[in-house]
């Protein structure tokens, strides 16, 4: 089959003779993916241009569209002379099928139907492999949203999802059950809707002998269908599932036939077989099923298959010795050896290669008489355990690779070899399905009388590790979870199994300990810092907390990584960043208790992370809030843990941390963080008020968290604090009346806190507190129907905004002047949310952008657009309920009644507007009330739009509104 140079399954790219692939993106890449799509027939310029330019295309398009194709031409030059033909005002793509790799997926997916149908199994797997192979992402990546591919897009990944589906009924009609289990199994949760993934999923594992996994699988897509989409499986699932329990003898395979042409096996030469086998120590025996390293194990065989010698690495616990057990015995890379390292000192390595092998000599002369023993003898040797001896058994391995041509080595090591033979492949704690699967297994429960919530809480605790999870197994064999889980976040000393004969993996601070052994005293030190440390943090962090510089803390760090006690943390940035596992920070924390020097360097710890607030806060208000967003992100589990130990320690220095990062919380809907300020109010002795700006930010904080009455309390209390110190009442106080006015639909008090509030705002605040305020003048001049008005105010905003360059104070305006267009321009208003929410999106600011994407539905449900917007709203109220955006929840559960109303389900519609009137939470303004209409009539209770104190709903009472709605927009 002809190599593809046009590739499109992934980013659009050109493959060329050399094997080097070149992207190609900007408007070549839509033309060169507009002409595949339609290949072989052409497409007309008209439309070329159109999907270039749009509505923007400039007057000289059609000497625009020659250039481009000129261009596109020359860069396809080496794949064909003259690759792009002009006919009769079309453009075409000349190349021959095989040059698309599109065709040849279509094509090996033809040849693998026919051979599955003819019952040639084995080629039927090749070609599906094939096929799949060619994948590099999702089709027309780069080029997506052009509108006449988007159909070739559904139509090509329902065939990739098909080619998925074949190649398990292959591997299965090739008697490669377990194979064939783990492919469906590895792509489950991207097909979680195609119910025949989970029948043949359920099928591969019966027909491999595991049948209990096989019966859980119908238990998982049971859950998953009732719980996120209130349905149940078709009648094919159950039925699959009730002759599984019944042991149908029609769900087996009859043993697959050879092929015709099949070459005669090898006759078994009994003395050679029987010398291998005195050569071959025993590979250590796996009495229970390697759980959730399916992928790891093709991966780990694969290298194997193309590279002398691969070093499985990984820190203490994470299953190392078991994956390359399970590897030694897939394998087919001849007989076997197995060291295990652990016992052994460095000089005594070699001697025990040779005894496995039956040489000897003097000590000069092993090695070389290892090496004519082994020759090109297919053999796989496997050191465990290397990390101790690794300046030994590295150079060894390298030698015996470079001389024995037969030859294959497998290591375990938490330690990387760093020779030049070396692939190593780094193993990752398992994803939580398979730690919760393992952990059942080791606890032999069949349907298991624990929520999965509490499993999962349990596995996270000990960082989904093998070896912590089947340690913690005998723990909860006579204890409730939450009692593990509380003793686990203390120590991890009573993780053990005695009967264990591996010392190191007695318990988990055994193999911690072990690791520990490899340093010097030195990063030791270092080591116990871990434990004050949450989450990712940067060298310059951490040479703060231990007082060091930070080239000497860099290089100490990067020996923790070396031997897999510390794993660096891909951020984006330009620092370096690093991030311990919990089990590791636990262990840690001890030993610094068990030092006295923990209180010492969790005082640093918190002062360090003030300062870094007093730092970056101050930018997500300018031009550089985009890197201050992505320092703060990383640092949030930090920041967590420095405000905790101030609460107990230092209230001014929590004050500080509530006041300075109120608006990093808001803007991002972490809103436990943004309780910081109710917090420390509520800890504060009562004779200390605290300040004016935390009374402030403790108001605008009650709001957001729909908890109104308590915010009118405290905006009184911040007003009172700042005209005792001679200041104007705080900004933010004022801000939290107005929201508190509007929610209400208390019109005049809402007009006098925002005017009150921009005065304030041109007096003491900066440009950004200006707009921001302005802005929210032009949504309350909206709602009350001056639409002139608010748009003219909306203009000013976006210019006042941008002079700023801060992309949130842009969203927002963006999000004002939409806002200001809805009753008279729904093309320019929803263009407008449209780029509200993009900007919004790049500085993770989940306010606005949720704003602007219930703008949009709104737009959508307007212009007929129903399906898009149901969606958008479905998602919108799962993130305001997990967020606990009261307010917010409420007017976009109100938006999805009116859309539900639109496609003509009005029970449906009034069975969501009752829900939502129960909640008492929010009475509509003017302009909700006007949205709702005729709607609203006559649903009991009727929807409130009095003045009145709100009732905080239960948590309960959310949950379940929420859950109705969605259900309601699910079915459109």
């Amino acid at each position: 089959m002809t190599e593809p140079v046009v590739l499109l399954l992934g980013p659009t790219a050109i493959r060329g003779a050399d094997g080097r692939i070149t992207a190609v993106s900007g408007q070549q890449g839509d033309a060169l993916a507009l002409l595949a799509a339609m290949h072989p027939h052409g497409v007309r310029t008209d439309l070329l241009a159109d999907a270039l330019w749009g509505e923007h295309a400039p007057k000289t398009s059609t000497t625009g569209l020659r250039v481009v194709m000129n261009r596109l031409r020359l860069r396809l030059e080496h794949v064909h002379h003259d690759a792009i033909r002009n006919e009769a005002g079309h453009y075409r793509l000349d190349l021959e099928p095989a040059l698309l790799d599109i065709r040849t997926f279509e094509a090996a997916l033809d040849d693998g139907r026919r051979a599955l149908s003819d019952g040639r199994a084995g080629q039927a797997v090749e070609c599906f492999d094939a096929a799949l192979d060619l994948w590099r992402g999702d089709a027309f990546q780069s080029t997506g949203d052009l509108e006449p591919v988007r159909g070739l897009i559904t139509a090509l990944g329902e065939a990739r999802a098909d080619a998925e589906e074949r190649l398990v009924e292959a591997l299965m009609a090739a008697g490669r059950h377990d194979d064939a289990a783990a492919r469906a199994s590895s792509g489950i949760n991207d097909f979680e809707l195609r119910e025949r993934r989970w029948e043949l999923l359920m099928l591969s594992l019966y027909r491999a002998g595991r049948q209990t996994e096989a019966l859980r699988a119908y238990q998982r897509v049971t859950k998953l269908f009732a719980e996120e989409y209130g349905l149940v499986p078709g009648p094919a699932l159950a039925d699959l599932e009730r002759r599984i329990i019944d042991h149908d003898p029609t769900l087996q395979l009859p043993a697959p036939r050879p092929a015709a042409n099949a070459a005669p096996e090898r006759p078994l030469d009994p003395l050679g077989f029987v010398a291998a086998l005195r050569r071959r120590p025993t590979v250590p025996a796996v009495p229970t099923p390697l759980i959730g390293r399916d992928d790891d194990l093709d991966v780990a065989l694969a290298r194997l298959d193309s590279h002398r010698l691969v070093t499985l690495v990984g820190p203490a616990g994470i299953g190392k010795t078991r994956l390359a057990a399970q590897v030694a015995r897939d394998s087919d890379a001849g007989q076997v050896i197995w060291l295990d390292l652990m016992v052994h000192e460095p000089d005594s390595i070699i001697d025990e290669l040779a005894a496995h092998l039956g040489v000897g000599g003097h000590a000069g002369l092993v090695v070389e008489a290892v090496v004519r023993t082994l020759g090109d003898t297919p053999t796989l040797i496997v050191f465990d355990n290397c990390e101790h001896v690794i300046d030994t058994i590295a150079p060894l391995a390298e030698a015996l690779v470079e001389h024995c041509p037969g030859l294959r080595v497998l290591a375990t090591s938490r330690v990387a070899f760093e020779s030049q033979s070396e692939t190593r492949l780094d193993l990752g704690p398992l994803d939580l399905a398979a730690a919760r699967r393992l952990l059942l297994d080791r606890l032999g429960a069949p349907a298991a009388p624990w929520r999965d919530a509490d499993l999962d809480e349990l596995v996270e605790a000990v960082d989904r590790l093998p070896l912590a999870i089947e340690l913690v197994a005998g723990r909860l064999r006579a204890r409730p979870v939450p009692a593990v889980v509380a003793e686990l976040r203390e120590s991890i000393d009573k993780l053990r199994a005695d009967g264990r004969t591996d010392r190191r993996h007695v318990g988990l601070t055994d193999a911690l300990d072990w690791s520990i052994g490899l340093l010097e005293p030195e990063p030791a030190a270092e080591y116990d810092a871990l434990g004050v440390f949450r989450g990712p943090f940067r060298p310059a962090e951490f040479a703060a907390v231990v007082d060091a510089p930070v080239e000497f803390v860099a290089d100490r760090l990067e020996r923790l990584v070396g031997v897999s006690l510390l794993e660096r943390f891909a951020a984006t940035g330009e620092v370096a960043a690093y991030r311990s596992l919990e089990t590791v920070r636990t262990h840690a924390r001890a030993r610094l208790v068990g030092a006295d020097r923990l209180r010492r360097l969790e005082t640093r710890h918190a002062q360090t992370y003030a300062d870094l607030v007093h730092r970056e806060c101050p930018e997500l208000r300018g031009p550089a809030e985009e890197l201050a967003v992505v320092r703060l992100a990383m640092s949030s589990d930090q920041l967590r843990a420095a405000f905790g130990w101030a609460l107990r320690n230092d209230l001014d220095m929590a004050e500080r941390f509530a006041v300075e990062t109120w608006q990093w919380a808001f803007l991002r809907l972490d809103f436990a963080s943004m309780a910081w300020s109710r917090t420390v109010l509520d800890t504060l002795a009562p004779e200390r008020a605290g300040s004016a700006d935390l009374a402030a930010i403790g108001a605008i904080a009650s709001w957001a968290l729909g908890h109104p009455d308590d915010g009118l309390v405290l905006a009184d209390r911040a007003e009172r604090l700042a005209t005792a110190a001679g200041r104007p009442t705080p900004l933010r106080a004022l801000q939290a009346r107005a929201n508190i006015a509007s929610m209400r639909a208390d019109a005049p008090v809402a007009q006098q806190s925002i005017m009150a509030a921009l005065e304030v705002a041109k007096s003491e605040g900066g440009t950004y507190e200006h707009c921001d305020v302005q802005v929210g003048l032009v949504i309350g001049l909206t709602a009350l129907g001056f639409h002139d008005e608010s748009r003219r105010l909306a203009d000013r905003c976006l210019s006042m905004a941008a002079t700023t360059g801060n992309a949130s104070l842009i969203s927002w305006a963006r999000f004002g002047r939409g806002f200001s267009l809805m009753a008279t321009d729904l093309v320019e208003a929803r263009r407008e949310f449209a780029e509200s929410a993009r900007v919004a999106q790049t500085v993770r600011n989940r306010w606005v952008h949720g704003l602007a994407t219930v703008g949009l539905a709104r737009v959508d449900r307007a212009t007929g657009n129903l399906r898009p917007a149901a969606a958008a709203l479905d998602e919108l109220l799962e993130r305001w309920r997990a967020a606990g955006v009261l307010g917010m929840l409420v007017a976009t559960a109100r938006e999805a009644a009116v859309l539900i109303d639109s496609l003509g389900r009005r029970a449906a519609a009034h069975e969501v507007v009752g829900a939502v009137a129960r909640l008492e939470a929010a009475p509509m303004m003017e302009f909700d009330a006007q949205a709702f209409g005729a709607l609203a009539e006559g649903v009991e209770p009727e929807p409130a739009t009095r003045r009145e104190p709100v009732r905080l709903p239960s948590a309960e009472q959310l949950d379940s509104t929420v859950a109705l709605v969605r259900s309601h927009l699910a079915a459109l």
